[in-house]
């Protein structure tokens, strides 16, 4: 069974669906999370929560399907170098930009731990994996950089992105593993640690479903392949079931499992057939308004949460509703993102491509001199 040829600009379904997962996520946060738990910049501010927001937690899982998808794209085209390089350049700008903002904003809260937030903030700049961190969203980026370095470790021994993709495989099995064990001996499965997860084994099977599925959709058709997807899909729906009874339990809430999972499986679908949506997604959402919105997402997820807060609260002291309140911080913080994305994040890549360890590899000149003339 043939398949579509691979693509060699975005797709603009996973443009789209990143911007769903972050949406979701603004949405679980400010409509759900924040009313039970406030964070200290909205302490006194009650508001009843919106239960229906309760799975947008989800997003973040398919953020690692995504991520899982791009990153074995990406790797088929770049030896280790290029690799880091593009992922440098791809992640430091947004956190930098959007560090510093949420510091200066947090700043501003009656009675906040200045140290703290300088902690936080340097933690947050040198990205470093474990302590203190500026605002709750950044965890997965220390999650995310692993899974980089696992893959620029391989490109680096093998140069190979066939090898990229066996280790990808292995970390899935693995991870899936993880998960069945848990299933099998565990009474009550628990979220896992920080530390945990900083060895991939809960996360390594969103990682790599996504990578099956790239390989399902450009690739021949290998019945083992899918099979071996339906696998890590169950992982992965384990791992929601896990942490939707956490969210249940943390809130003393009678919620189940069903819907954080029916809507994984949807945003997994969308992956599965990104490639054969293109056509469509070409005529029916022009393909740079898909992916303006793309990399917007990254800063906005970045920037919502506690910056967002301390917004919040500057509104409701000034005697806005709470959601009202929310809803114009929403906005506030998509037009923010569509900026950073637009301005200061080139601005700050192209100077990044200055220093010598990120410059830009040199094209291939020819050996023999007199090629090079006439």
């Amino acid at each position: 069974m043939s398949q579509p040829a691979r693509p060699d600009r975005a797709l603009s379904a996973i443009d789209l669906l990143r911007f769903a997962c972050a949406a979701i996520v603004v949405g679980y946060h400010y409509g759900f999370a924040f009313p039970l738990t406030p964070p200290r910049p909205l302490a006194g501010v009650v508001a009843a929560p919106v239960n229906g927001l309760w799975f947008g937690w989800v997003g973040v899982e398919l953020f690692f399907v995504i991520s899982g998808y791009v990153i074995l794209a990406t790797a088929e085209r770049r030896d280790a170098r290029q690799f880091v390089r593009a992922r440098v350049l791809r992640l430091v700008p947004a956190v930098w930009i959007c560090a510093t903002t949420t510091a200066l904003l947090l700043l501003t809260v009656p009675g906040v731990d200045i140290g703290s937030v300088a902690h936080g903030w340097a933690d947050a700049v040198a990205f470093v994996p474990i302590g203190v961190q500026i605002d709750g969203s950044y965890w997965t980026l220390a999650i995310e950089i692993v899974f980089y370095g696992l893959v620029a470790t391989v490109l680096a021994l093998r140069r190979n992105d066939r090898w990229v993709w066996r280790v990808v495989l292995y970390l899935g099995a693995i991870s899936l593993d993880y998960w069945m064990m848990q299933a099998a001996f565990a009474d009550n499965p628990a979220f896992p640690t920080r530390a945990r997860m900083l060895t991939l084994m809960p996360h390594g099977v969103f990682f790599a479903l996504g990578a099956a599925l790239r390989r399902l959709s450009t690739n021949t058709w290998s019945w083992r392949l899918a099979v071996f997807s339906l696998a890590l899909t169950w992982g992965c729906c384990f791992e929601i079931a896990v942490r939707a009874a956490t969210v249940a339990r943390d809130y003393q809430l009678a919620i189940g499992p069903h819907l954080p999972i029916a809507v994984f499986l949807a945003g997994v679908v969308v992956v599965a057939l990104a490639v054969r949506l293109q056509p469509v997604m070409a005529i029916t959402v022009p393909a740079r308004h898909a992916a303006r919105i793309g990399t917007a997402t990254y800063p906005l997820y970045l920037i919502h949460q506690a910056a967002g807060a301390v917004v919040i609260a500057w509104l409701t002291a000034a005697g806005a509703p709470y959601y009202l309140a929310s809803i114009v911080v929403g906005v506030l913080s998509l037009g923010f993102a569509l900026w950073c994305a637009a301005i200061p994040e080139p601005w700050l890549r192209e100077r990044l491509t200055r220093v010598r360890l990120l410059r830009a590899p040199a094209p291939d000149r020819p050996r023999i001199a007199f090629l090079r003339g006439g």
